[in-house]
């Protein structure tokens, strides 16, 4: 089952081109999948949180075992983020946090 297709016009994360609108289409998309997890200010600038974030998609979802944290046009990582499951298989990756934790790596 997939989702509605990310149109990005060039690459987003580390070494990306990082066009804005393409950076958040990125951010929205991962909020949306995000299940469990907190959720990016949609910016369309590229920090630390939204690095964060893809590392650990690419880590969890992808299967990369050294993510590079960027999303190309083509690829594995645009390939998940347009696929509903993604959100379901992230969400299983979630560890049980402290009570009163609000960080969940």
């Amino acid at each position: 089952m997939s989702t509605r297709p990310l149109k990005l016009h060039s690459s987003v994360g580390r070494r990306g081109r990082n066009i804005p609108f393409d950076v958040r289409l990125v951010q929205e998309r991962l909020n949306e999948l995000a299940k469990g997890r907190h959720k990016l200010k949609v910016t369309g600038r590229v920090g630390a949180r939204t690095l964060a974030a893809l590392w650990d998609f690419q880590k969890s979802v992808v299967g990369f075992k050294i993510p590079d944290t960027k999303v190309d046009m083509t690829g594995k990582t645009i390939e998940a983020l347009e696929t509903r499951a993604s959100a379901w298989k992230w969400a299983q990756t979630l560890k049980p946090r402290p009570h009163g934790s609000i960080y969940n790596p």
